[in-house]
């Protein structure tokens, strides 16, 4: 396998891509756990789970891709540490999909690093140029796809070569190099002139069905094109990274700044961050496959602050977060994962209606009909209108188990979710915190 070898150093939007995935590292098992576009806003690596060197390996890559870092030097620097923190070698690996188990596994080594070095170097490449394209679209309008002619080139990607599209054409949200393990292809800019001396047009694409033995999804994926690397990471970055590298950072600002910046994404980007949150809830409501991720979701208003402050609390931080184990239990027992009880008796499929709900989360906590004050449990219930036939049974019930101080949380958890009515509201002991 040979690495890349940079001899210049990349475009600053291909060193931003990176950074940014930098604000959601997600421990995994199998490289099958983060699948396709999850990786346009997300770092991780395989077998990584339960090991300290996410944050290791991240810096390291970033390091070399701004600095131009050759892949030799990138290992030489890294492999101590990783050695250092057990990940290294054939060794139990924990899996998150099977608690309690942890068999042994092939963990860091010159190959695996080799790999990482060269998906994410062409990753971030690739994303990088696709922002430049998008920014001088104007006077090139055209892409034209380019593969390495020699002996190692793959057949589909040798019959692309020289295939000419518009920048929107359908074709690229597959077809955008790299197109798979160790594919050197590259996509070339071009006026609308010199396209006009071309034949513009995607080839034909069949597809071919995938099935992903970790999420139990099946997929389509192009006939050509390694499983998972059907996205192009550029295009899909520009809506998921927006919206959820943003979001993230409320986790560690002071949390009147994060209520600040929650307010404005009200503005302009609580569409996308709901869509984005919407496509992994319902990958995890409909797999049942949780490796621990965990979603920001919005931030405590600066009403609420107010509120808390006047009750003597002060919360270590301003973020709204959901664990994608806490998305399998809520609305009470029709989202526990799982299809049978304990008792062996089946579960109730979730509802359509409950569903719906439960992919608006962030667009539900932007904008709550309410937002009470648990004085028993002290924490927060957001109340909000239901969807659907779920309208006539009440309003849900969201509650937030904020973070204290030297408490076992850090963030502000979305812990459950359940309809409530008005007796039940007035049977509790709550007081109702002005919003405005």
């Amino acid at each position: 396998m040979s690495g890349i070898e940079l001899k210049a150093l990349p475009p600053d939007e291909a060193v931003a891509y990176f950074k940014a995935k930098g604000h959601a590292l997600a421990p995994s098992f199998h490289w099958l756990d983060i699948w396709q576009q999850e990786h346009a806003a997300q770092f991780t690596v395989a077998k990584s789970a339960g090991f300290d060197i996410l944050g290791d390996v991240h810096a390291a890559v970033l390091d070399a891709l701004a600095n131009g870092t050759t892949f030799d030097d990138f290992k030489r620097k890294l492999i101590p540490t990783l050695q250092d923190k057990g990940w290294w070698g054939r060794a139990p690996a924990p899996d998150p999909k099977n608690p309690g188990k942890a068999p042994t596994s092939q963990l860091g080594s010159p190959r695996r690093l080799q790999t990482i070095f060269d998906v994410n170097l062409r990753m971030s490449y690739a994303a990088g140029k696709w922002a430049q394209a998008e920014r001088t679209r104007g006077t090139h309008p055209y892409v034209e796809y380019s593969a390495v002619m020699d002996d190692r080139t793959r057949p589909d990607h040798r019959a692309w070569n020289g295939t000419v599209v518009h920048l929107d054409d359908p074709w690229l949200d597959h077809h955008t190099p790299p197109c798979g393990w160790n594919c050197r292809c590259t996509l070339r800019q071009m006026s609308a002139d010199e396209a006009g001396k071309r034949k513009v047009g995607a080839p034909a694409s069949k597809t071919t069905l995938f099935h992903n033995s970790r999420t139990g999804e099946v997929v389509e994926v192009p006939e050509g094109i390694d499983p998972g690397f059907g996205y192009n990471p550029g295009k899909t970055a520009t809506g998921l990274h927006a919206a959820r590298v943003a979001a993230s950072k409320w986790v560690s600002a002071p949390p009147p700044l994060a209520a600040a910046a929650s307010a404005e994404s009200v503005k302009f980007m609580l569409g996308a961050l709901t869509a984005d949150f919407g496509q992994w809830a319902r990958k995890v409501l409909e797999t049942g496959h949780t490796i621990g991720d965990r979603r920001v979701v919005g931030a405590l208003s600066q009403p609420i602050l107010d509120f808390l402050a006047s009750k003597g609390e002060d919360p270590l931080s301003g973020a709204l977060t959901v664990a994608d184990s806490t998305i399998g239990h809520f609305r009470n027992d029709r989202h526990v994962r799982g299809t049978f009880r304990p008792d062996g008796t089946r579960r109730k499929p979730p509802s359509a209606a409950a569903v719906a709900d439960i992919v608006r989360l962030p667009e539900l906590v932007g904008k709550p009909d309410k937002v009470l004050w648990d004085r028993t449990h002290r924490n927060l219930l957001y109340l909000f209108t239901p969807s659907g036939d779920d309208k006539r049974k009440g309003k849900i019930g969201v509650t937030v188990n904020w973070s204290r101080k030297g408490g076992p949380l850090f963030t502000n958890a979305v812990i459950h979710d359940s309809l409530v009515r008005p007796a039940d509201i007035a049977a509790g002991d709550y007081e109702e915190i002005p919003l405005k």
